[in-house]
């Protein structure tokens, strides 16, 4: 599985999710949980092969960064593959949308 992490310069979550579901040509769910700061969207292959999860980067209410070292970062959107291949694809789509690539990590 390669996993990425990519950040978003906008706050606006919603926007954001309807943005990302245009590039990636799927549908984001909208989702509640204190620990990821409250809303946040995902989308699930029912395969299993690919995971998108776009959340806040600053959990307001405990005053914590889910990605201390990317604070410029308003929001992240975690991305999983299951191939080289989805993950190249995936990342020019979200490339061409405005996200960055912050990290990327696979078995080795």
């Amino acid at each position: 599985m390669i996993e990425d992490t990519y950040g978003l310069k906008t706050d606006d979550l919603l926007s954001a999710a309807s943005n990302l579901a245009d590039a990636l040509n799927c549908k984001f769910t909208h989702c509640e949980n204190d620990a990821r700061g409250g809303d946040y969207f995902r989308f699930d292959r029912v395969d299993g092969k690919n995971f998108f999860l776009l959340q806040k980067n600053f959990i307001a209410e405990e005053g914590l960064w889910k990605e201390s070292e990317f604070q410029e970062w308003p929001l992240l959107l975690y991305a999983n593959y299951s191939t080289e291949n989805e993950a190249i694809t995936v990342r020019e789509k979200l490339l061409s949308s405005g996200a960055a690539l912050l990290r990327s990590e696979a078995p080795s």
